[in-house]
C-alpha cells in the first residue's frame, strides 16, 4: 500500500479504497518516522520560480514521469492562473511524462485535477501557459543551449538515469540556476548526496561541481507519512495475520513498526534481504 493519500495529495488523487481485512499485508515505510512538513506548495513553487525569473536561470525539477510530473505541472498552473509567479516557458523532457500527461486528461474521473482548466483542445495534455513537451533527443540536448529563465522537469527523480543527467552536468555549476526536489531521496542516490550538501557530483564519469542553488518540497511527495499510514491501517476491523514493513530505510521501518505495535496493537515484521517466511 502506498502512495496518495494525505492532505496534499487529496487536491490531485482521489481517496485510497479502504480495506478493512487481510491475511498478510505489505506496507511501505519510505516515511515510516516522520510526518509531512506543513510548507505550502504554492510557497514553495513560487520563491523558486521568483527566483529563477530574477536571475534569468534555470530550475531543473527531477520528476517521476507518471503522477509527479503532472502534480507539478498543476499547481504551476494554479499559480499562473492566480498570477503569483511569472509565465515562464515550462519543457517537459520525458515522452513518457508526456504520454502519461495525455492520459491524466483523457481520464478525468479517475484523479480530482480540474481538466476543465489544465485542458488543450486538440492535444489534451496538461500544461502550464508556455509549456514544450520534448520527445526527441535532439530537442532534449538544445536544452542545454537554452538561456533562462525556464523550467525543466525530466526523469529520474533520483537522479539515478536518464535525460536529468545531462541536463545537470550543465546546469549544476552554474548559481543562478536551482535544483528542486520534489520527491523522496533515498541514501545512495545523487538526489540525497545533493540535498546532504555534496560539493561535487560524478556524472558520466565525470566531477560536476555544484554551484546551483539547492531546493526541495517535501510536501509535494507521493509517499504517505506515519500519520497517513496508521490512519489507513486503522481502517481494518481486525489484524491482518502477518504484516511485513517494506521499501524504506531501516530506521523508517522501525519506527513504523514501534507506532503500529503501540496504537494499533499489532505485531509487524521487517524483513531483511534473502528472508523467506511461511504465508501457510
Amino acid at each position: 500500500m502506498s502512495g496518495d493519500l494525505g492532505r496534499y495529495n487529496s487536491e490531485v488523487m482521489k481517496a485510497p479504497t479502504t480495506v478493512d481485512v487481510a491475511d498478510v499485508l505489505l506496507v511501505e515505510s519510505t516515511y515510516g518516522d516522520r510526518r509531512h512538513p506543513d510548507d505550502s506548495i504554492a510557497a514553495g513553487l513560487t520563491d523558486v520560480l521568483t527566483r529563477i525569473a530574477n536571475t534569468k536561470g534555470v530550475v531543473l525539477i527531477p520528476a517521476f514521469a507518471v503522477g509527479r510530473t503532472q502534480q507539478v505541472l498543476y499547481h504551476i498552473r494554479k499559480l499562473q492562473e492566480a498570477r503569483r509567479v511569472p509565465d515562464l516557458p515550462v519543457y517537459i523532457d520525458s515522452p513518457m511524462a508526456v504520454d502519461a500527461s495525455e492520459i491524466y486528461c483523457r481520464f478525468g474521473d479517475d484523479h480530482n485535477l480540474d481538466v476543465n482548466m489544465l485542458m488543450d483542445g486538440d492535444a489534451c495534455p496538461l500544461r502550464c501557459r508556455d509549456t514544450h513537451f520534448v520527445r526527441e533527443v535532439g530537442d532534449s540536448k538544445a536544452l542545454n543551449q537554452m538561456p533562462g529563465p525556464a523550467v525543466i522537469l525530466s526523469a529520474s527523480g533520483m537522479l539515478s538515469g536518464g535525460r536529468i543527467l545531462h541536463h545537470l552536468k550543465w546546469r549544476l555549476p552554474d548559481a543562478r540556476n536551482v535544483i528542486l526536489f520534489v520527491g523522496y531521496q533515498a541514501n545512495g542516490t545523487r538526489g540525497r548526496a545533493l540535498l546532504d550538501g555534496a560539493r561535487s557530483l560524478r556524472i558520466h564519469g565525470q566531477e560536476v561541481p555544484v554551484r546551483a542553488h539547492i531546493a526541495r518540497i517535501d510536501a509535494l511527495s507521493g509517499h504517505a507519512d506515519q500519520e497517513e499510514l496508521i490512519r489507513w491501517l486503522g481502517g481494518f476491523t481486525r489484524p491482518p495475520q502477518q504484516t511485513f514493513l517494506v521499501h524504506g530505510e531501516p530506521s523508517a521501518a522501525q519506527e513504523l513498526g514501534r507506532q503500529i505495535r503501540g496504537r494499533l496493537g499489532w505485531s509487524a515484521q521487517i524483513p531483511g534481504e534473502g528472508d523467506r517466511v511461511d504465508l501457510a
